[in-house]
């Protein structure tokens, strides 16, 4: 009896089609991600190659301002004018500021020389 109610063939599991789904999302998932990384990239390029200008006028600007001190100290040792520029509490701080972000390195070598034999 149950035969007549039973006309089509019997149903079969196929893995097929849940595998399918699986693999084609995963092959869209991660070439999504592919594509976002590969976006920051160039912009992050993009973003040096902006800045390269600014990063060399800047090591420009700092390596003048280093020889400026430079000079300025070599000229306060005969001159009073200069002196009074290098004393000057404004000098000072900057003075203070190159060396707290690390422009100028202070000499650390405080032990007195020896002093020179008696003649």
């Amino acid at each position: 009896m149950s035969d007549e109610f039973n006309h089509g063939p019997e149903a079969t599991f196929s893995a097929f089609v849940p595998l399918a789904i699986l693999l084609v999302s995963l092959l869209i998932w991660v070439s999504y991600y592919d594509y976002e990384i590969n976006q920051q990239r160039s912009a992050l390029h993009q973003q040096l190659y902006t800045a390269k200008n600014s990063l060399m006028e800047a090591e420009n600007y700092k390596q003048q301002y280093l020889s400026l001190i430079v000079d300025l100290n070599n000229t306060a040792q005969n001159d009073n004018v200069a002196k009074d520029i290098i004393k000057d509490p404004g000098f000072s701080r900057l003075i203070n500021e190159a060396i707290r972000v690390g422009m100028i390195r202070p000499n650390t070598n405080t032990a007195p020389e020896a002093p020179a034999a008696p003649k």
